[in-house]
């Protein structure tokens, strides 16, 4: 994929999330359980809000309100890490289950 591009569909992964881009402990210290990594995640039919804007399935107000489950955003550029205590950690994004394709909830 080109660079730019990937740039692109990282920063509105980010944008999409609403502010809700943690760490993997900032996640674990509100309680969410860990997916392992986005395509880990999306195997499991969890996707980030991006992916339910992609499936017609948007997030909701009240899924931001109760995040439960959240993914590693392995393959982001160094720059788009975090920030945290003088170390740089992977970001994380919030995952939401949805129906996979031909699949009803």
């Amino acid at each position: 994929m080109n660079a730019q591009i990937r740039r692109r569909v990282t920063e509105k992964e980010f944008r999409l999330a609403e502010g809700h881009v943690f760490t993997r402990e900032e996640y674990e210290e509100q309680g969410a359980i860990y997916m392992g990594s986005l395509g880990m995640a999306a195997k499991a039919g969890y996707h980030t809000p991006a992916g339910g804007e992609r499936l017609k399935a948007p997030v909701t107000e009240d899924e931001f309100n109760n995040i439960t489950h959240f993914a590693m955003f392995v393959d982001c550029y160094q720059d788009q890490c975090l920030q945290r205590e003088g170390h740089t950690r992977r970001p994380c994004l919030p995952v939401f289950s949805r129906p996979r394709t031909g699949e009803t909830k």
